[in-house]
């Protein structure tokens, strides 16, 4: 290529991208001479997106001048159809900014469907105006602040863009309706998938926590269940807490008969019928151990360390009272009788002493004695602790705050059962991947 003298002139297409990019940084850096680091921060976060938009646009621009005429096959029949209609504009908001492009849509008589196939191809979602990438950042927002607050949130950290409330509101209203048309075991495959090698040991545990309902200003209860392996606890000690690095969140507003689908789902989707031992822990309810007996009869039932204890304390209250310097002689040596495995001396102790005490006093003796009666077989510590099994339910105890209270028990917020519904699947889910992971399984569903 040369000009009008004859001299040689370098195409464009000659430059290499790395070059050119260097060429356009250094105009554009001229223009900021002498600038402090915020307005080169912003100008540069200005440029990418400029950038971004122009390059995405000018592929869907490129793709749309690929459309013809011809017939396309049906997505549901495969039926091959002409079009119907052409050129039909629809905007798409990216991260990037507003797209639009011109598609052409066809009908299938057979099926009484129509599609557009560039929508197909590009991936673009059936429903809303939100690309995937930018839906999957909007519900990261929205489930983990209230709609107003991630609204807010967004436009400091995607400078130049907003959402409003109401944006936040129907993303999360159509991920949670997705979500939840899924039956309980495809739900839980597709929130995530099975592990590749079956668990050593699983631990289950499960609790239930309140929220507060727009219906007559009622509580009703969230089940909730953990389930994790072993392979993924470490251990706490006199320093330290334990910690959970990975684990299996599972909710249900819908009564005990949902949940134990659900909690069935979740179980057979982490393997819990190859696991070579499950151990199931409880606070004392009968609705654990019934959940346990009938979803993993095999499993070790054990009764969680820090409830026997507390009841041991609460009975002590009673029968010393509540200032008694003698109250944690009381309790110690309780719950050490129980370490040892000591139990039927212990139950036998404490009857002896019930009849000579006063009536509030004999009553707690009797309910700490029942307790413990009914939970004996789930309190062999010794054993468990030879087994390697785990005594405490803090997973399951801690779960209620950080799955739902910390986005649905704030001031003032009062739930409908199917918004609370949709938002507890959402935020067992997010739980369950991480922030770095919640999109893996929501973007297919949910473009």
């Amino acid at each position: 290529m040369s000009d009008d003298n004859g001299r040689p002139v370098v195409g464009l297409s000659e430059i290499s991208d790395e070059v050119l990019l260097l060429e356009v940084a250094r105009r554009r850096a001229g223009k900021m001479s002498g600038a402090r680091l915020l307005a080169l921060e912003d100008a540069a976060e200005e440029c990418g997106h400029a950038d971004s938009h122009r390059m995405m646009q000018v592929m869907f621009d490129e793709r749309v001048a690929t459309q013809d005429g011809t017939p396309k096959p049906c997505p549901k029949c495969g039926r091959r159809v002409w079009v119907r209609s052409k050129d039909r504009e629809r905007t798409i908001r990216t991260m990037s900014g507003e797209l639009s492009l011109r598609r052409h849509y066809h009908y299938c008589e057979r099926c009484q469907q129509g599609f557009y196939p560039l929508d197909i191809e590009l991936g673009l979602p059936e429903e809303g105006e939100l690309s995937p990438k930018m839906t999957a950042r909007v519900l990261d927002f929205a489930v983990t602040s209230v709609y107003a607050e991630a609204a807010a949130r967004w436009s400091v950290h995607h400078s130049g863009s907003t959402i409003s409330e109401n944006v936040a509101r129907l993303v999360v209203e159509r991920a949670g309706s997705l979500l939840e048309g899924l039956d309980h075991q495809d739900r839980q495959a597709t929130i995530r998938s099975a592990p590749e090698h079956a668990p050593s040991m699983l631990v289950v545990q499960t609790d239930g926590s309140m929220l507060s309902m727009r219906e007559l200003d009622q509580w009703k209860e969230v089940k909730l269940g953990v389930i994790y392996s072993e392979d993924h606890h470490v251990p706490g000690s006199r320093d330290r807490r334990g910690i959970i690095t990975e684990a299996r969140y599972v909710t249900s507003m819908l009564g005990i008969d949902d949940f134990r689908l659900e909690l069935d789902a979740a179980l057979t989707t982490e393997r819990a019928l190859e696991a070579k031992r499950i151990a199931w822990i409880g606070d004392g309810a009968p609705w654990n151990w019934t959940l346990c007996n009938e979803l993993c009869p095999n499993a070790i039932q054990v009764l969680d360390f820090m409830h026997m204890a507390q009841h041991a304390a609460d009975c002590g209250k009673a029968v010393l009272g509540e200032q008694s310097p003698w109250l944690g002689i009381w309790t110690n040596s309780i719950v050490r009788r129980v370490e040892t495995g000591a139990i039927d001396h212990l139950l036998a102790d404490l009857t002896d002493i019930r009849d000579s005490l006063q009536p509030d006093a004999t009553k707690a003796v009797d309910n700490l004695i029942r307790y413990y009666q009914t939970n004996a077989a789930r309190m062999n510590y010794p054993l468990y602790r030879t087994l390697g099994l785990p005594i405490g339910s803090g997973a399951v105890e801690s779960a209620p705050r950080h799955v739902l209270q910390n986005r649905m028990k704030l001031a003032g917020q009062h739930w409908s059962l199917h918004n609370a519904h949709r938002m507890a699947m959402l935020r067992s889910a997010y739980k369950t991947n991480g922030p770095d992971h919640f999109a893996d399984f929501l973007l297919p569903i949910a473009a």
